[in-house]
């Protein structure tokens, strides 16, 4: 009895720890990302490039993200989730590496584009596992605390890379900072998170993993709503601060100050994404979530500096709301087939944040930032009709049909 105690004290004891592997293994996946956010400048210098240039290295980054989310999809049935969640952690450190010591131009941008090869593998893996290591009533307020480790991410990871850019340069930040904590993430979830075992539970190979996910309505209305409502979003996480920098002249210094208190928000908005679902459901709240942030993309239309400032804070919390929910209603889509169903999941995210900010990008030019607004405030409703009219909730569902306990 002492044993079989004492073992289910230490089992209880390693799950504890599985929840802040997976937030680490998220946070540590961004600072890439968050690097590149603020530093082209200084990293443009370097290569005697406009940011302009510069920031092709999030394009190819995108691109490569969305070829790599399909070829995860096929992995998923032959590896299990926490091998491939380690080897993405691991393509990330290396491409930290590669980017910190890159000599040419070109090297830094192959060695960049990993970064999307690596966030492929982190995304999806990170709410599989959720899945593999919590009961359905547990994970949306885990996928919630998972979105708030990106939000803490951003929030921690601008302070430090910022500091260590000042003291050593970009080099430094990429080779002290972006390399060190994916490959501190990687060890964190080796050591604690268990052996997942089987790959997916659906037995069948890759093909019959898409086909189940593309012959379910409700799967694809989730991977369509999620393209149309991420590039709604960025509306405001792209193009926001530049508005208010050309429409009301706000100083760089002060959009900083911007940017950290919306990171905040999204943080809130994460953590309080669980909240809120478990008491009204993951389709409602990615409905409800991608409506406001839909009315928040007109930002562009308010006249007065600080309602506008305040709108694109709010807007990070209904951002995180949309984020969260989205995630947590596809996870339980295509049960045997999760990690396939994240992948693609993974990969529209990609493809809708590419369009918003292509389709930004052209309105901006042959039009005005009102029409910026309109124009995503557009297509983020017309996300928010598809998980209305076309998704379900199978959690819910399974609910109604097993009756009141």
């Amino acid at each position: 009895m002492d044993a079989d105690g004492g073992a289910g004290r230490g089992e209880r004891a390693r799950k504890g720890f599985i929840l802040p592997a997976l937030m680490f293994a998220y946070f540590s996946s961004l600072p890439s990302l968050v690097l590149t956010s603020i530093l082209l400048v200084d990293m443009g210098e370097s290569f005697g490039q406009p940011v302009g240039v510069m920031a092709q290295m999030q394009t190819l980054s995108s691109l490569v993200g969305t070829l790599s989310a399909f070829a995860v999809g096929v992995l998923c049935v032959r590896y299990n989730a926490k091998a491939i969640l380690l080897a993405g952690l691991a393509v990330l450190g290396l491409s930290a590496l590669g980017c910190g010591s890159a000599p040419t131009l070109s090297i830094l941008l192959i060695f960049y584009a990993l970064t999307g090869l690596g966030m492929a593998m982190v995304d999806p893996m990170v709410g599989a596992l959720t899945a593999d290591f919590f009961n359905v009533d547990e994970r949306a307020r885990v996928i919630g605390l998972t979105g708030a480790g990106g939000g803490l991410s951003y929030i921690l990871g601008s302070l430090v890379i910022g500091y260590v850019a000042s003291v050593s340069g970009w080099r430094t930040a990429f080779l002290g900072y972006a390399m060190v904590l994916p490959l501190l993430g990687a060890l964190l979830s080796h050591m604690t998170l268990p052996s997942t075992g089987k790959p997916q539970s659906g037995g069948g190979g890759a093909i019959e993993g898409f086909r189940e996910i593309y012959s379910n309505r409700s799967a694809m209305a989730c991977l369509l709503g999620n393209l149309l409502t991420s590039a709604m979003a960025q509306g405001i996480y792209v193009y926001s601060f530049s508005f208010l920098r050309e429409r009301f002249m706000v100083a760089p210094g002060w959009t900083g100050v911007v940017s950290s208190a919306a990171s905040v928000l999204f943080l809130l908005g994460s953590v309080a994404s669980g909240w809120l679902i478990e008491r009204h459901g993951r389709k409602r709240v990615a409905v409800v979530g991608a409506l406001l942030l839909s009315v928040i993309t007109l930002y562009t239309r308010l006249p007065i500096l600080w309602i506008s400032v305040a709108s694109i804070v709010v807007g990070h919390f209904f951002g995180a709301l949309r984020f969260s929910a989205n995630n947590s209603l596809s996870l339980e889509q295509v049960p045997d087939y999760r990690g396939s169903m994240m992948s693609m999941n993974s990969a529209a995210y990609r493809i809708g944040g590419a369009l918003g900010t292509g389709l930004g990008g052209i309105v901006l030019v042959l039009h005005s930032w009102e029409a910026l607004g309109a124009a995503l405030a557009l297509v983020g409703i017309s996300g928010m009709l598809v998980y209305h009219l076309l998704s379900a909730d199978p959690v819910d569902t399974q609910q109604m049909k097993n009756g009141p306990a």
